[in-house]
Formats: structure tokens, sequence, C-alpha cells
């Protein structure tokens, strides 16, 4: 495998060139254009992964006659890029000994200098090629469940820079659930855990993630899987028992508003950087009380969906409705996108959720569960969080049905982004596909440790950026895929 081919996610397009190498020399220039401050601001964050990476020494320069050795930054279309594929394109060009990075925004330029540092692991100078790339989904995602377990700010740096590496653009921050409660309230301490990330470490994780071209999306899920919340709050449950303990009263006034007080002060750490919010709404109840029993054991929620959408309401209905509200008001929050799980959605029909509501599929062990075609039907895009391939379930329970990781192999060889149950094995539209998440769940947070857990996720996440990236590659190198991942693993 030569160091071109041996990046991951492979690059779309490698030509050869005829003509000499590009050396990397020190020192040497990483030239822009223009002097403009973002322009300048992206050349010196390529510089510095330069240096991080391989000891380089480059400086900024604006203009001027290209030396040998150094890099030209160019802003231009990249020729024979699909249409809507652009925002993360790049152009790399080797020719006669100099080395050119060109693409329309500046995060292709990231991604181009990505890509050079991998080559470089594997070799002193880079062959005389073009390389033209491109994400063939928009998303790749990392899902962190930072509320059952905590995890420091240093760690949320170095996943940072671990998804930079493999050019995974988003990280969904998980920080509530039943067991914690993670990220700073000023307004209501006593929702939180003993161990937590203030918001000023949530604004330096932001900027970090920022820099790297890693959008933070939050993830507070409701209406259930509050139960860490709600034991400081009894009075905004939804009953008592398992699942209505955890379960905020979406039918209470007061108990909503002091949803909405939360979400208001969580937005402005995340506004600016990010116009998603996963808004959850898993597993709010046992299918086991579906369709009869819920009406009987949450009747102030049937009423609540008999007053907002029509005697014929049932609970499930008014769930989807209380969806709805908070889409509404995220969006007035700035957040254009909400996010939610697909397990409880249309199970009946009366309801219908916003099509803009993107939602992330991750499995469908029940026949009540959603079909891919009926969430299609409804106008959602989907994003495949397969149980199959990407859930990281830390537990130590032997009745965990994920214990058993997923071998990165695996995923190279049977995962494909546009197929999403077993059950359901139909590929979906890929312009309906938004593209793939991992996901680490901590059940049993103790037990894995930090380091246990970074070097655990790594083969698998960069399996499943290499099939969401470029998924044309049928037949890849796998050895030499996971001798990559070592030499990568060792710099980040």
């Amino acid at each position: 495998m030569s160091a071109l081919e041996a990046v991951i996610p492979t690059p779309q397009v490698i030509e050869r060139l005829p003509g000499a190498s590009f050396k990397p020399l020190a020192p040497a220039y990483v030239r822009i254009p223009k002097p403009k401050p973002e322009l300048q601001q992206e050349a010196i964050r390529i510089a510095d992964l330069l240096k991080r990476n391989h000891g380089l020494d480059f400086q900024v320069a604006v203009g001027g006659t290209e030396q040998p050795g150094d890099i030209r930054l160019e802003v231009a279309p990249v020729a024979g890029v699909p249409t809507g594929k652009e925002a993360e394109s790049y152009a790399l060009t080797v020719q006669n000994g100099q080395l050119t990075i060109s693409a329309p925004r500046m995060r292709g330029w990231y991604y181009a200098a990505q890509t050079l540092t991998q080559i470089l692991l594997r070799s002193p100078e880079v062959p005389a090629c073009r390389i033209r790339d491109w994400a063939a989904y928009p998303i790749r995602s990392l899902h962190v469940d930072a509320a059952r377990k905590y995890f420091p700010k240093s760690w949320f740096i170095r996943q940072i820079d671990r998804l930079a590496t493999l050019k995974i653009n988003q990280l969904q921050w998980h920080f509530s659930e039943n067991e914690g409660f993670r990220l700073e309230s000023k307004k209501h301490p006593e929702i939180l855990s003993k161990s937590y990330i203030s918001r000023q470490e949530a604004r330096e994780i932001i900027a970090y993630a920022q820099d790297n071209h890693v959008e933070i999306v939050p993830a507070f899920d409701m209406p259930g899987h509050l139960g860490w919340l709600l034991r400081n709050h009894p009075e905004f449950r939804a009953g008592e028992g398992e699942y209505l303990t955890r379960m905020l009263d979406y039918s209470n006034p007061v108990a909503v508003a002091f949803l909405k007080e939360l979400i208001d002060e969580f937005s402005s750490l995340f506004i600016g950087q990010t116009q998603t919010w996963m808004v959850g709404g898993d597993e709010v109840f046992p299918m086991e009380w579906i369709p009869k029993e819920l009406a009987k054991r949450t009747p102030q929620l049937s009423e609540y969906a008999k007053r907002n959408l029509g005697p014929k309401a049932e609970v499930l209905d008014g769930y989807m409705y209380f969806l709805g509200e908070i889409d509404e008001y995220l969006r007035l929050k700035g957040f254009s996108e909400t996010r939610a799980w697909s397990d409880l959605l249309y199970i009946t029909n009366l309801m219908n959720l916003p099509p803009r509501m993107q939602i992330a599929y991750w499995t469908q062990w029940s026949e009540l569960m959603p079909s891919t075609q009926k969430l299609l039907e409804r106008g959602h895009q989907l994003l495949n969080v397969s149980d199959r391939y990407f859930y990281y379930v830390i537990s130590n329970r032997d009745d965990c049905a994920y214990k058993k990781h997923v071998e990165a192999t695996e995923i190279l060889r049977n995962y494909e982004p546009q197929v999403f149950s077993e059950k359901y094995p139909s590929p979906v539209a890929q312009a309906r596909v938004l593209g793939s998440s991992y996901a680490i769940w901590c059940d049993t947070p103790e037990t894995e440790d930090y380091e246990q857990i970074t070097r655990g996720i790594w083969p698998g996440m960069a399996a499943m950026s290499q099939k969401t990236w470029n998924p044309s590659v049928k037949v890849l190198d796998e050895e030499g895929f996971m001798s990559q991942l070592y030499l990568l693993a060792k710099r980040v």
C-alpha cells in the first residue's frame, strides 16, 4: 500500500503525475492568496498541525513567490465534485516539486492538511500527484454518553484531535441521563452530579472543536431519560414506577417551563457553532405498555393529547406533539435542525413531526418501531446510528446485548450507510441519508477507564469514517488500514 492509498478515509480520486516530489523543508511557508484574517487563522492551524505531527516549522505568508518546501493555499472549486458535496472538498496537487491545496472553503484546506500529515507518516516526501476528495455523506459523528460517566475536558480535547484526523465532523454531547447530569447549570445547580464540566470548560471544548472543524451537537434527552434531573424535582415527574419517575410530565406547563429554562441556559453555549440539537425522545414508554396500557398508566398524558389534538388522539400522539413543541422552541433559539431517536415515532398516525427534524435511526427490534419507509414518507432525513455496528456499550452485565464490540474489519466488509436495519434491508436513497454516527454508551461506567475507551473506539470510528466518507471502495487492504490506524494513534 502506497502512502497515498494509506490515507484514512481513502481519498475519492488519486492521480499519479510525472515529475518531482514535494519535500517539506524547514523553515518554509504556508502561503495564502490575500491578507484576510480568517484565511490567516486557517493557515496558522495548518502550520500547527504539521508541527505537532511532524515537527515541521512552517510560517504563514501572504502571496509572494513560492519557494521549495512551501505549501500554497487557494480558494477555488474542485473539479469533478458531485453537486452538493462541495463544502468539504479539496484538491491536493504536487507538480514540479510544488504543493498546492485548493478548496472552496477553509474546511477543505484543513482536511487536505490532514491528508498531507497522513501521507508524511509513511513517506518523507509526497510524490507528484493530484488528489481530489470530498465526503459522500455530510455527517460523520461520534455520540458520547458523558452523563452516566464523567469525561474531563482533557479527554474531549484529545477526542476532537482524533475526530479531525479521521475527518469526522461532529461530536454529539449527551450530558443528561437517568444516572447523571454533567454540564454546569448556574440557574439550577441542584440538578448536577458531583463531577461535571463547568461552563468555562465547555466554552473551551467548543472553541477547540471549532478550530478543528468539529461541530459540537448538544444532546439533551426529553421527555424520558431525565431521572437524575427529576431526583431533585419530583413534582415534575410523570408518575411513580421505573419509567414514570424518569420521565417529565409534559402535560404540566410548569414542568415544561422548567425544561425550557434549561434549554435557554444551555443554548447560549452551543449556538453559533451548530444549528443542530438532539432532543432525544427515545425509550420514553416501555413497549409492553403500547397501546392499551398507556392511557391507564398516564391519564394526564392522555388528556394532554386530546386537549391539543382532538378526541381521537392517543398518548403517543401527544408525545410527538410535545417533541414538535420543543422543535419549534429551539428554532426560536436559532437551532434550525433538531434531531430525535427513531424508536417511538409514528407508532400512531395522527401527529406529524416537522419534516425538518432529523431522525437518528438506531434499531428495529420491535415490530412497533417505525420502518425507514414510514419515516421517509413523513419527509425526514435519516442518520444511521446502527446498533448492529456502532454501539460501543461499556457494560459488565452478562445480559447486555452490546457487550461485544464490533471489529473494524466487520464494519469495513459489511456496513452500508444506506441500509438501516436487518428487518428493512432495502437501501435508502442516498439523498435522504445524512451519514453515520458511532455511539459510546456508559451503562456501567466504571468498567472501562478513559484510556481503554479511547483505544477501544478508535478502530470502529475509523471504519465508520471510511464507509461514510468514501463507501465506493469495495475492497480495502485491511492489513494496511489497521497499520495506518496504529501509526495515527501514536500521533493523537
